[in-house]
């Protein structure tokens, strides 16, 4: 699995136009995957390639999409969220677990 600061990833949705996330193992807190936000991109119509040294995110167009997240994450919620206003037209949905 891919792990990468967490504030990359969210930045990631902001500029999903073309967005590269440096893999940097995590922080003070520990490990922070980012599975979550991968799947979440990619449902939201994103190409995601994954590299040796991080990931790349393009996206011409955005759509609505259902998205579950199988565990609480603040910050792949932030992730879609932000990626979601982008969104053409269309609903989106999160679902996670509380």
């Amino acid at each position: 699995m891919h792990r990468a600061v967490l504030t990359a990833a969210v930045f990631c949705a902001v500029v999903i136009a073309l967005a590269f996330v440096p893999l940097v193992g995590g922080d003070p807190i520990g490990r922070r995957p980012v599975d979550f936000h991968v799947e979440a991109l990619t449902a939201l119509g994103a190409e995601i390639e994954h590299g040796p040294t991080g990931i790349t995110a393009r996206a011409a167009r955005l759509r609505g999409a259902r998205i579950t997240l199988p565990y609480p994450s603040v910050g792949a919620t932030e992730t879609v969220l932000l990626s979601a206003v982008l969104a053409d037209c269309s609903e989106s949905r999160i679902w996670r677990p509380v």
